[in-house]
């Protein structure tokens, strides 16, 4: 799995643990911020063939970073060209967050995800069958025609399925946030 994945699958625990340590010196953002540091060091570090499951060594990298923090007992204010040392190599703040979309669109997005995967599976299963197979969500996409005749009903019931029912999920999602 390459470190992208593997910091991007894992940014949740970085906010658990950041709010874990919730200090009253130090804002959540911050305490976020530094665990970000200690996921991305934890992604370039891991080793997979010790056997420890990835969450795991990640998440001592996450609160050593916080914690690291509190025994300086003050955040340091980073330029972008400041190092970013990990075991293999040198790296600048830029060098991580560089790409075409931000670091915090990113992180929406993937809680965004998990928020619609929740709404789906609140879905009951002949309306979560449709969307997931028609979206080709955890499988290949089938078309209306395909899930209809698996369904044995019309394409067109299917289609007031999949209508209805982003109608539904779109009513879920804007209640949750």
């Amino acid at each position: 799995m390459s470190n992208e994945l593997l910091v991007t699958e894992n940014m949740g625990l970085v906010y658990y643990l950041a709010n874990r340590f919730n200090h009253p010196e130090f804002d959540y953002e911050d305490l976020a911020s530094i665990g970000k540091i200690g996921l991305i060091k934890a992604s370039q570090s891991y080793d997979q063939s010790k056997g420890i499951k990835f969450a795991t060594y990640a998440g001592r990298c996450i609160q050593n970073e916080i914690l690291m923090i509190f025994r300086k007992g003050r955040l340091l204010t980073s330029s972008l060209d400041d190092p970013v040392r990990t075991e293999s190599e040198n790296i600048t703040l830029m060098d991580v967050i560089a790409s075409d979309a931000s670091v915090d669109d990113d992180i929406d997005r993937i809680f965004a995800i998990q928020e619609l995967r929740r709404a789906i599976e609140k879905l009951p299963v002949r309306e979560r069958f449709v969307v997931m197979a028609y979206y080709g969500i955890d499988c290949e996409a089938v078309t209306q025609a395909g899930i209809a005749k698996y369904l044995r009903c019309s394409q067109r019931h299917v289609a007031r399925i999949i209508r209805e029912t982003l109608k539904k999920l779109r009513e879920e999602m804007e209640v949750s946030i």
